[in-house]
């Protein structure tokens, strides 16, 4: 049998990078409904987005 147990703590491991090159955006369409016309608005205003699901980019960028 191999040796059992780690032999690195794993909460001294740093993330280096991404496995992927992609760049996510979100963008807003200016319409008379929108309520949020500036960054700022964000913290007072709600903005509904749609997503394609928990992991996507879609359903990152505009939770961050």
């Amino acid at each position: 049998m191999g040796a059992s147990g780690a032999r690195f703590d794993p909460t001294k491991l740093i993330w280096l990078g991404s496995a992927t090159q992609e760049t996510a955006i979100c963008v807003a369409y200016n319409s008379p409904q929108t309520k949020v016309k500036m960054v700022n608005d964000l913290f007072e205003k709600e903005f509904v987005v749609g997503a394609t699901g928990p992991g996507s980019g879609t359903y990152s960028a505009p939770k961050v």
